[in-house]
């Protein structure tokens, strides 16, 4: 079972969101992992939701999705993505924010993804 966090309208935080928005960013089967979205695609985001859920192996994980302006929703467990998008809500607080999404290789090789502001 999962367990909402947060679920945010990014124009409009105070603003309740509805049981849709709320099913479409949860439980979702059509939500794409951000790190299936090609490099340098621009996402134009309205809505943030973290939650955490309970893997196939038991383990509870956090989870953070986005909706986009046309009603796709993308699902991350990355801190590196998560951090980075954060970091910009944080300068446009009540605005959508338009990202682009990226990913790279650490010095020991390991595949992460993150987001710059559009």
């Amino acid at each position: 079972m999962i367990e909402i966090n947060e679920i945010t309208k990014l124009s409009n935080p105070e603003e309740e969101v509805d049981k849709r928005t709320t099913y479409l960013m949860t439980k979702n089967p059509d939500m794409t992992s951000i790190k299936d979205v090609e490099d340098d695609t621009q996402l134009d985001i309205t809505h943030v939701c973290r939650f955490t859920d309970t893997n196939k192996d038991g383990v509870e994980v956090e989870i953070e999705t986005y909706l986009d302006v046309n009603g796709n929703v993308y699902a991350t467990q990355s801190a590196t993505f998560k951090e980075y998008f954060d970091d910009i809500c944080n300068i446009f607080l009540g605005e959508d924010v338009s990202i682009i999404k990226k990913s790279g290789k650490t010095n020991a090789g390991r595949d992460y993804v993150y987001c710059t502001l559009a």
